[in-house]
């Protein structure tokens, strides 16, 4: 069982450091917002994993009951800013595919209250109960159902139809998300407040002792958004590398499709193009030239020159390839 675990741990870690590199690339490489996110996120839970690894490993780990009723967090001057992080990190993700301002007044007040929260339950040792450390662990839990309940309310009621375009192929991964966070907070429950293992068997102690600090269904659903994570990126890598397309066969893929096509609508929103200059501006992005474009449209170049103008215009540039870098970087 010591080496399962062992490999478990590992396993997780490397899953999520290579899903943090994964981002951090393409934030490096095209200025994406929410991979920069995803990338925080993702380096915040492998720093949570490899405490509990550390402590596995030079055995300062408690016992079960003694973890949950008098001892707490071991190092709680590191856990509660990683857990704050992490929120902080999923938060900004979600506003940056929801293209949620937040640089209104306030708009931070719930995570600042949420780290005050963290704070004040914190269990340590000499002020650790039971519910104590079930009241810390679930905050972090009804966090995280509560921003994926927000997305999805947003999505549906106040978000622009380019972000309607991107989350509507997802809705079910989104919904088997919320699922699986329900199911952490499930496991939980069950482990902290209901659950009375056997713990004179050696085997059973041992499961227990290495589960203190995990939750089994967290684990599985870090391992889901990273695997679905490192997808999206290599799918808007695969459209990156491609770019500008020389025909429209990179634009198949499904995943690229609709994150490109989603870019689009939501860069025209943004700079206030017309529907016929988005018309125009999507095959500008596809590679098109001004007489391809004016044989798509069925209009004449100097048509197309005069959209091309007023593009420029609105996005504050002067020409195609700034365009398109300022696309790109939007």
């Amino acid at each position: 069982m010591e080496l399962a675990w062992f490999i478990f741990t590992l396993a997780l870690m490397m899953l999520s450091m290579t899903a943090c590199a994964a981002n951090s690339m393409l934030w490096l490489i095209a200025g994406r917002k929410d991979c920069r996110a995803s990338s925080a996120g993702f380096a915040a839970y492998f720093f949570s994993v490899a405490l509990i690894f550390f402590d596995e490993y030079v055995q300062v780990k408690p016992s079960v009951t003694s973890y949950i009723t008098t001892t707490g967090l071991l190092h709680p001057w590191l856990e509660v800013p990683l857990g704050v992080f992490l929120a902080g990190a999923c938060f900004s993700w979600l506003c940056c595919r929801l293209g949620i301002k937040t640089d209104e007044k306030g708009f931070w007040a719930p995570l600042v209250a949420f780290a005050v929260i963290e704070v004040l339950l914190c269990p340590v040792a000499g002020n650790t109960t039971r519910l104590r450390t079930f009241s810390y662990w679930s905050v972090h839990d009804i966090a995280l159902i509560g921003m994926i309940i927000y997305g999805f309310w947003y999505a549906k009621f106040r978000a622009s139809d380019a972000v309607r375009l991107t989350m509507r192929p997802n809705r079910l991964f989104y919904a088997l998300v919320l699922i699986m966070a329900l199911a952490v907070l499930a496991e939980d429950t069950y482990n902290i407040l209901v659950s009375t293992p056997d713990l004179r068997n050696p085997l059973v102690r041992e499961f227990y002792w290495h589960l203190t600090e995990r939750n089994l269904a967290e684990s599985v659903l870090a391992t889901v958004l990273a695997i679905r994570s490192m997808s999206y990126v290599r799918n808007v890598m695969r459209v990156y590398s491609h770019h500008p397309a020389e025909d429209d066969a990179v634009w198949e893929d499904g995943g690229a499709a609709v994150d490109f096509d989603a870019r689009v609508l939501r860069f025209c929103d943004d700079v206030g193009m017309s529907a016929r200059e988005r018309e125009v501006f999507r095959l500008v992005m596809r590679g098109k030239d001004t007489q391809g474009i004016a044989s798509e449209l069925y209009i004449s170049p100097g048509t197309v020159k005069a959209h091309l103008h007023r593009i420029y215009t609105k996005a504050g540039v002067t020409g195609r390839q700034e365009l398109i870098s300022t696309f790109w970087k939007h």
